[in-house]
């Protein structure tokens, strides 16, 4: 807030100023509602309310003491401690406007002012007089939604973004299933018809083509087996008549 004041940005200062007020508002609405006033717990909730363990207790009371350490002893005196002097070479910026330690400590107190006033109205309303905050609640009852439903953020986030990708997510999972899983369906279902069919023609056309050849060459070799009689002159009229048509054959040759 001080940086944009010196540097003539009134604007920045007086959002940095309003930013600061409200923080100061709601951290005390927090911490009122939460340690102050009629509880709020039914009591099931109550009986397992317990402080946090040092686990969580001891960075928190490190970080607070480095803070004022860090913050009060070595940023003094402001502008000038040796914190900024350590960050200058990084965070420092040229063409900035000197300020006087009277305006400083000017802006200093003016932020502790704001931040006062926050507390303030805190207190008031959730302390002092909570029905006011209630009276208010109702009197100005669209700004007072509008805030509760943090502007809406959370809806138009929910409209622009995660319905579509729901909805995106469901046409994905409709066409997983309809589209995907009909062609897997499909191949499987091709496949289960080409095995059967695969099936049908090794079982009535291959196995009944190697029967037939086998029954063919069974007949064949039972009339075949009647040449072997076993007897001499059967074998010699066999003889002469094999000459006999190798004797014409090699004629025919010669004719040629």
């Amino acid at each position: 807030m001080g940086h944009a004041f010196v540097n003539h940005h009134y604007l920045y200062y007086g959002l940095a100023a309003i930013g600061a007020f409200l923080t100061s508002f709601y951290m005390f609405r927090l911490t009122y509602l939460t340690f102050y006033g009629a509880s709020r717990m039914d009591h099931h909730t109550e009986e397992h309310v317990h402080e946090s363990p040092m686990l969580m207790i001891g960075p928190l009371m490190a970080l607070g003491v480095l803070s004022v350490l860090g913050g009060l002893l070595l940023g003094f005196p402001p502008e000038h401690g040796w914190l900024h002097g350590f960050l200058a070479p990084v965070a420092g910026a040229s063409g900035e406007h000197e300020a006087s330690t009277g305006l400083l400590l000017l802006l200093m107190g003016a932020a502790t002012g704001i931040a006062l006033l926050g507390w303030g109205l805190a207190h008031f309303l959730y302390s002092i007089s909570p029905a006011t905050a209630e009276s208010w609640s109702a009197k100005f009852s669209g700004a007072y939604t509008t805030l509760l439903n943090k502007y809406y953020v959370d809806e138009l986030y929910d409209f622009l973004f995660v319905e579509p990708t729901k909805r995106l997510g469901e046409f994905l999972d409709w066409f997983d299933r309809t589209v995907i899983d009909g062609i897997v369906r499909g191949v499987a279902q091709m496949a289960d018809w080409g095995s059967a069919g695969s099936t049908w023609i090794e079982k009535y056309v291959v196995y009944a083509g190697l029967n037939i050849i086998g029954l063919g060459n069974h007949l064949a070799a039972r009339q075949g087996r009647k040449l072997q009689s076993g007897m001499v002159h059967h074998y010699a009229a066999l003889i002469v008549a094999g000459l006999f048509l190798l004797a014409l054959v090699v004629q025919f040759i010669i004719q040629l």
